[in-house]
């Protein structure tokens, strides 16, 4: 069976509590994203998304919202990461490893779990 490890893209885009809301506008249009992990230390501390970003005050910090602590652990199948996405509203989830103290280790998307399901 097939893992989310097996799917999921290494190359991350992330913010952490520390960035301003400004910035991770710039940087999730930049990269053409709309939702980031919210990453400090290399652990995941929640997801912030492009519309959640553009409602609030530029110069605030990520982390002074409420943020949406939605994710997948690397071994999970694909088929949680689409109800997930699909309940959540979201194109996007972090993928974490449990063993490692929540580190967050890629990004899944809506397009990789669909490739998936396509070949299947």
């Amino acid at each position: 069976m097939t893992s989310i490890k097996e799917l999921m893209q290494k190359h991350i885009v992330a913010v952490s509590k520390s960035t301003t809301l400004d910035a991770a506008v710039k940087l999730m249009k930049q990269a053409h994203v709309s939702v980031v992990p919210v990453v400090d230390d290399g652990a995941l501390s929640g997801i912030l998304t492009l519309k959640e970003a553009e409602c609030e005050g530029p110069s605030r910090k990520v982390g002074e919202l409420n943020l949406r602590f939605i994710f997948v652990e690397q071994n999970d199948k694909p088929e949680k990461a689409a109800s997930l996405m699909v309940s959540h509203k979201l194109n996007r989830l972090p993928v974490v490893s449990g063993s490692e103290g929540m580190r967050c280790v890629g990004i899944v998307t809506s397009t990789d779990i669909a490739r998936h399901h396509k070949k299947g």
